[in-house]
């Protein structure tokens, strides 16, 4: 399946990753939703509008993360959250 791969080669160096991905690829649409939000990290955030993307993208996978019962991953994201909304207060 062509969501596994991305979605292995994405998360690679995350903890867990193995079977967060084992997961995330047994529902499309949860799988699309986990794509577009590693795509959005991806990209630099030079905005802030692009900030809040990145947020919400981070913010997108800690909630699968957690719905799926992976700890260690949603921690993981749940980091960048934190650190994108506090790059956000300097904007505020």
């Amino acid at each position: 399946m062509e969501y596994e791969q991305s979605v292995q080669e994405a998360l690679a160096w995350v903890p867990e990753s193995g079977a967060f991905c084992q997961w995330i690829v047994q529902d499309a649409h949860r799988a699309g939703q986990a794509l577009a939000a590693l795509r959005i990290l991806d990209q630099e955030a030079s905005t802030v509008l692009d900030l809040v993307a990145v947020r919400d993208a981070a913010h997108t996978l800690v909630l699968l993360a957690y719905e799926g019962g992976f700890g260690q991953v949603a921690w993981f994201y749940a980091g960048v959250y934190d650190k994108y909304c506090l790059m956000l207060l300097y904007y505020a």
